[in-house]
């Protein structure tokens, strides 16, 4: 155990000092879509109402989800997890066979997001017009901080690579939290234009 926190300690030690502009810019695009979600949620009517549970229960879990990934930007927990997991397979023996361990929670993970977005369809089926944007924005990005936490090289190089200057990395961010940002503007404007 002591090994696993030593290695730990060097892979991974959260400093707010040191935490570059752009991840604090990206804490507020997060923290800036949780606000609109809350937004979203209490726009409509009577939240309680027959078929208005799913929706409340979606726009609710997707602000709380997008306050812990702002949160997360600024301490960066997905890297003391992927620090974590490093550390065991080398403490263990395992380091040099991880990638085929990492090939298969990739696979695992996009199998998962598209359940996921087939579960959520299927609950949120009265609602489905009203948050299509910001389901595909949330399981876009899910499936991305997912894929990415398991560091498998391959996805590494692929969202490192820069596109007119902008990582793919913070493409594929972007437009998940676009999604869903749009998406909870719409509600909001709606349900500003219903209330006149």
């Amino acid at each position: 155990m002591q090994q696993i926190q030593t290695c730990l300690h060097q892979e991974w030690l959260p400093v707010l000092a040191a935490v570059p502009a752009t991840r604090w810019i990206a804490a507020a695009a997060y923290l800036a879509a949780a606000l609109l979600s809350v937004l979203a949620l209490r726009g409509g009517s009577d939240p309680w109402q027959p078929g208005r549970r799913g929706y409340v229960w979606f726009w609710g879990v997707l602000a709380i989800l997008l306050a812990l990934l702002g949160v997360d930007k600024v301490v960066d927990l997905q890297a003391a997890v992927s620090g974590l997991a490093r550390c065991v397979t080398q403490v263990e023996g395992w380091y040099s066979s991880r990638v085929r361990y990492q090939a298969l929670l990739t696979v695992v993970i996009v199998v998962a997001g598209v359940a996921l977005t087939g579960a959520i369809v299927l609950v949120l089926s009265r609602s489905r017009p009203r948050i299509a944007l910001a389901a595909s924005g949330l399981v876009l990005f899910g499936a991305y901080q997912l894929a990415r936490a398991v560091s498998f090289h391959g996805l590494d190089v692929l969202i490192a690579t820069r596109i007119h200057g902008v990582s793919v990395n913070s493409l594929i961010e972007l437009l998940g939290l676009a999604c869903i940002a749009l998406n909870a503007l719409w509600l909001v404007a709606a349900a500003q234009r219903a209330r006149r």
